[in-house]
């Protein structure tokens, strides 16, 4: 599933913020001081999920592509399934830019059928949250500026 959203921040600073992150992630998993130059293709790491509540699962989380202020991409897998996750990042102006967010899954399980309802549900699910995402991250660059 994939969603473009205009956001009004540079590409260095929407880039910026997604490395932070990721090396932040990367060192509360790990354990590990981990520095955003680090953070690069090849670049893998455990992370504890939570399944529910009460249940965690392990994911290896494996970076694909990191191409400063133009695409970032990772995947995070585990026993039970796979998540694709791509930022690609156009620059409109110095101070806007369009985000280009994708999200695959793929299931290990078999035998899963998946229904015409239930997609177009997600769909639309994936579409609210995404959005809600990267305007939150845009909310945070610009806080961060006052």
């Amino acid at each position: 599933m994939e969603i473009k959203v205009n956001l009004k921040v540079s590409a260095e600073d929407f880039y910026n913020l997604l490395m932070q992150n990721v090396a932040e992630d990367a060192q509360e998993s790990t354990g590990k001081k981990t520095r955003v130059n680090q953070i690069k293709k090849g670049f893998t790491y455990e992370k504890k999920m939570s399944r529910s509540r009460k249940k965690t699962a392990k994911a290896k989380v494996k970076i694909l592509e990191c191409i400063p202020n133009k695409v970032y991409s990772a995947q995070f897998t585990n026993d039970i399934n796979g998540v694709f996750t791509k930022y690609e990042i156009q620059e409109v102006s110095d101070d806007s830019i369009d985000v280009v967010y994708t999200e695959m899954f793929e299931w290990q399980k078999h035998g899963e059928r998946k229904s015409f309802l239930r997609e177009i549900y997600l769909q639309n699910k994936f579409k609210r949250r995404s959005k809600k995402l990267l305007k939150d991250i845009e909310y945070y660059i610009l806080k961060a500026k006052d």
